[in-house]
């Protein structure tokens, strides 16, 4: 029998509002040109016995999640943020890439939920990890910067991210 598609829960499209900051005090870096996408990477121990040739047991050793998207805003305050700089090194109509970095951040994503409701997704500790192409000078076309985040756990609480509707 096949499965039963009911149109209001899906959802997709570009982020409606991306803000990034530090404990709560995330400062708007607008919308997305792209989705938020989500990878997650594990590390596996396989158990074997000698006694028999496949794995017999499968443990997660380790977890990691990272986030993407494109930010739509090609503000000098934006490419700050996608290489992972900190405020010091904008200066007026001047940024200065160095060896200073932001550190742990906090990110807030709102898009598009399941019946028309407004998802968000809290991710409380963040590193910017500027990764691959990050600005494509072009005469045509819309412009983005491609940014990246490690989600990294909560010693607390154990959480990576939290997901509200």
């Amino acid at each position: 029998m096949p499965a039963t598609v009911t149109a209001g829960n899906l959802i997709g499209g570009p982020l409606t509002d991306l803000k990034i900051g530090v404990d709560a005090s995330e400062v708007s870096v607008g919308p997305t040109l792209a989705p938020l996408r989500w990878r997650k990477e594990t590390t596996w121990i396989d158990y074997r016995v000698e006694q028999k040739r496949g794995i017999i047991k499968k443990e997660e050793a380790t977890t990691r999640y990272y986030i993407s998207t494109v930010v739509a805003h090609a503000t000098l305050e934006n490419l700050r943020i996608a290489l992972n700089q900190i405020a010091a090194n904008l200066s007026g109509s001047t940024l200065t890439v160095d060896e200073d970095v932001l550190g742990q951040q906090s990110l807030l994503a709102e898009g598009p939920g399941p019946s028309g409701l407004t998802r968000t997704l809290d991710f409380p500790i963040v590193v910017s990890m500027a990764t691959g192409d990050i600005v494509t000078i072009e005469q045509s076309g819309q412009q983005g910067f491609p940014v990246e985040f490690e989600v990294l756990q909560n010693p607390s609480t154990g959480a990576w991210f939290t997901v509200l509707n």
